[in-house]
């Protein structure tokens, strides 16, 4: 059967190609009725409903919201809350546009502090280094929540005999910031639960001194498998990680009963160098940066010897941090009598807190110790192993040539920086200031053995705690002249003013 031509069409009864039925288009405000193919007016339009009412099927009426009635007497007492309506209408123009406000407000806050951060803070690492925002920062990324973790997950360094560590880096609304989880590879490893506690108060502490790392948050991994997994990976994608490491909280028993599954978020500075590569970097670096670099940890020792002895500190443990390369710090040291004043590139950084002694108003490590000892998770073995099978060991009193007890305060044991570092110099040719400083340290310094020392006090010229190395090393850092710096860094310009107070005020930045 051959197809109809164009415009006509088969006819189903007698199969004739037969042509369209011809049908005019309605004139304008008609229509056509399907049913009976003629052309008819459009209905009349409904007028528009008038502000503060809206159509329902035929008829305006009036929309309503609720708002709450004043309290009366019986809502006081909590029984029962009376709720009101009020017409749309009586809402002002200045109500209607302050709610408008708060919507646009409250839907562009992560922006808009976003914005806010590059503006202030361009490198978030910079600020939290200097104690500038660090609140504000923590917050933005939810403290740190996974939510905004970003590919990739990577291993910075090698497994070591006390645990491994991954970089995180997290982003929100276009603005980065870098943190680091630290892992444990075996239940005798230093417990980070412990180094948790330690680190949260010397995030207090970091209010008043730059030199420590911010303790973020406390995590942990529900399974060994996903232990297993995260430890062998290199490189791991973000949703691979989200699913094998969970929040904690802080718990005794759970970190003697999962010491090796407890891991710790802390704060990652990038490109920074080890204090003991100092001494072989430059003629800059050994000759004008080692003093103005101890001084800043025995600074801060000094003020904290009673509430705070590190146990563990040697070359590796303190982190030399350059905010900018072009850049220099001038720092002011507030003691009760003077001003300690000098320029440096380097921030330096206090790590590993794992074997500290720390005194936080009435909680301590003595009374960690004493609760381990009292839990019976810690003390699996028998009523006597107080926490020593799950990284708490050293808080036991013992005798021992390391002379690590971290239950109690030692001001003589940080003193082993110093004693690391001049037998890292050996008969390098320096300064005469540097020379003048290694020699009366080496003549003076009184330390037992390479690990640690026993606290004891002294008759000056003796050095015999961390208070005698921050009084030498004020006598020479104050030698260290201007003109000096500008003869090794002759094109560096201040990035800012430091400010560090003995008597228990916050530090201070202000940037140039």
């Amino acid at each position: 059967m051959e197809r109809c031509r164009n415009g006509t069409r088969r006819n189903k009864q007698t199969s004739d190609c037969e042509t369209y039925p011809q049908l005019r288009r309605c004139r304008n405000g008609t229509r056509r009725n399907k049913q009976t193919g003629d052309c008819e007016p459009y209905p009349q339009n409904k007028p528009r409903c008038k502000n503060g009412t809206r159509r329902n099927t035929r008829d305006c009426e009036e929309v309503t919201v609720q708002v709450p009635k004043p309290y009366d007497w019986f809502y006081n007492l909590g029984w029962f809350r009376r709720i009101r309506e009020i017409p749309r209408t009586n809402l002002t123009p200045r109500s209607k546009n302050a709610a408008i406000i708060q919507r646009f407000m409250k839907k562009t806050r992560h922006k808009r502090i976003a914005a806010f951060l590059n503006a202030v803070c361009n490198d978030s690492g910079v600020c939290i280094a200097f104690g500038k925002e660090i609140k504000k920062i923590k917050a933005f990324f939810g403290n740190f929540s996974f939510d905004y973790i970003k590919d990739p997950i990577k291993r910075v360094g090698a497994v070591s005999v006390n645990g491994f560590v991954n970089e995180l880096k997290f982003t929100h609304k276009g603005y980065s910031s870098y943190a680091i989880l630290k892992s444990s590879v075996r239940e005798l490893s230093d417990n980070l639960m412990y180094e948790y506690r330690v680190g949260q108060f010397l995030n207090k502490m970091s209010l008043r001194f730059p030199c420590f790392v911010e303790t973020y948050k406390l995590l942990k991994y529900p399974t060994t498998n996903g232990w297993e997994l995260v430890q062998t990976s290199k490189v791991m994608e973000a949703s691979v990680f989200k699913k094998n490491v969970a929040p904690q909280v802080y718990s005794l028993k759970e970190g003697c009963k999962s010491s090796i599954k407890v891991a710790v978020l802390i704060q990652h500075l990038k490109d920074v160098i080890l204090i003991e590569d100092l001494i072989h970097s430059s003629k800059a670096a050994i000759n004008y940066e080692f003093i103005s670099t101890l001084y800043q940890i025995y600074f801060v020792l000094d003020c904290m010897k009673d509430v705070f002895t590190h146990y563990d500190l040697h070359g590796q443990n303190v982190l030399l941090y350059e905010p900018s390369k072009k850049k220099y710090i001038k720092y002011h040291y507030h003691t009760p009598t003077k001003v300690i004043i000098f320029r440096s590139i380097y921030l330096a950084k206090i790590i590993d807190y794992g074997r500290s002694y720390f005194k936080d108003g009435t909680y301590s490590s003595q009374k960690i110790y004493t609760e381990v000892c009292r839990e019976p998770e810690c003390n699996t073995l028998n009523s006597g192993t107080c926490g020593s099978r799950s990284g708490f060991r050293l808080l036991k009193p013992r005798d021992t040539t390391s002379y690590i007890v971290s239950s109690v305060p030692n001001k003589s044991h940080d003193l082993r920086l110093v004693y690391y570092l001049l037998r890292k110099i050996g008969n390098q040719v320096l300064s005469p200031t540097i020379t003048g400083f290694v020699k009366e340290v080496k003549s003076n310094l009184k330390y037992d053995g390479n690990f640690g020392t026993k606290e004891r006090t002294c008759a000056i010229p003796t050095i015999c705690d961390v208070t005698d190395m921050k009084n030498v090393l004020e006598r020479y850092v104050v030698n260290l002249l201007e003109s000096e710096f500008f003869r090794y860094y002759p094109r560096r310009t201040k990035l800012g003013d430091m400010h560090v107070y003995s008597d228990g005020r916050p530090l201070e930045f202000i940037e140039s």
